[in-house]
């Protein structure tokens, strides 16, 4: 199978992507896990990775599996605003690095990475860059990278599909062996009816307006200049740094995450407590913990799409003012 839907949409990667550097997956999960394990088989003399402390669990938990069987793991830092230490960077890059793994933006905070500059910095010692893109897709340009994942649920396509850009001519290194389909690097028929939903989704992201993206990014500003104003001892994490349009952390001193976030669902909002992937878990995201925000506050993520009306942001600080006042109300009492 080689074309369930269109491999040339801008979200895809950069420009010069050729169909043949894209392999489709179940999601991103497996588009990381597969990242990892390519960029690691390919060139056994090169023992090296290096990721960071915010990658997503799909980046963190396969590179701790790497090590435990001698791959020589750098987890680089972040600051208490999300940014990236590009000095440690520098200082842990050799030419025994086979890749650096910096996503695109992180899932919960919606901070960007700069990836021109990790990207050169790598190539200086000959080290790949993968990059997690999933969260970009349909937000913003395309990053530059050697391997790039994506996925489709969060460009409003099904869920169970999934890709990777693969360096051009990497043979290839499967994780899931016992066919030759997607030219050897991931056996299993493919989910077509998924994929075919994929392009679509693809189509349709890559149709929106740039001024449709400015909308959305100054409602998120406007939602976050209110939640501020209206809400005492209250930040947005990250705010600091780039971030995506559609993301806002916020931490709420004096109060309960748990609780603040069943009110909230009462409201009728779903929010989380960081990525949507570890709702329901109790201990404190793995980010937070790497930026130094544990105990500060409950945390909220919020993270809108372009289907939202600013109406629907309007209604969200309402519930949050009423939610947080309620609640520190009953802290005091």
């Amino acid at each position: 199978m080689r074309s369930p839907g269109p491999r040339r949409a801008p979200w895809l990667g950069p420009a010069g992507v050729t169909p043949e550097r894209l392999v489709f997956t179940a999601g991103g999960t497996e588009s990381n896990n597969l990242a990892l394990h390519a960029a690691l088989t390919a060139r056994p003399e090169r023992r090296h990775l290096i990721v960071t402390a915010v990658e997503h669990a799909s980046v963190l938990e396969p590179a701790l599996a790497w090590a435990r069987h001698g791959i020589r793991l750098t987890v680089l830092p972040v600051s208490s605003d999300g940014a990236l230490d590009l000095a440690a960077l520098e200082e842990s890059l050799d030419d025994t690095t086979a890749l650096v793994s910096v996503m695109a933006a992180n899932n919960e905070t919606g901070v960007c990475f700069p990836l021109e500059s990790v990207r050169a910095m790598a190539q200086r010692v000959g080290a790949w860059l993968h990059t997690d893109a999933v969260q970009v897709a349909g937000k913003q340009e395309p990053p530059s990278a050697d391997l790039v994942t994506l996925c489709a649920h969060k460009l409003h396509g099904p869920k169970g599909a999934g890709a990777l850009v693969v360096p051009a001519g990497l043979r290839a290194h499967p994780l899931l062996a016992g066919g030759e389909q997607e030219a050897g690097w991931r056996a299993g028929t493919e989910n077509v009816a998924a994929l075919a939903g994929f392009g679509a989704a693809a189509e349709a992201a890559a149709a929106l307006p740039g001024s449709l993206r400015m909308d959305w990014a100054s409602r998120r500003e406007a939602m976050e200049r209110a939640v501020l104003a209206r809400i005492p001892e209250s930040w947005v994490i990250g705010a600091g740094q780039p971030r995506l349009p559609n993301t806002s952390l916020f931490c709420f001193a004096g109060v309960d995450t748990e609780a603040l976030l069943a009110r909230l669902d009462l409201a009728g909002f779903c929010c989380s407590s960081g990525s949507a992937c570890a709702a329901g878990a109790h201990e404190p995201s793995h980010v937070l913990k790497a930026m130094g925000w544990v105990g500060r506050g409950a945390v909220v993520r919020v993270s809108t799409s372009r289907l939202n009306a600013p109406a629907d942001t309007e209604s969200l600080v309402d519930a949050l003012v009423l939610g947080v006042h309620q609640l520190r109300q009953v802290t005091r009492s």
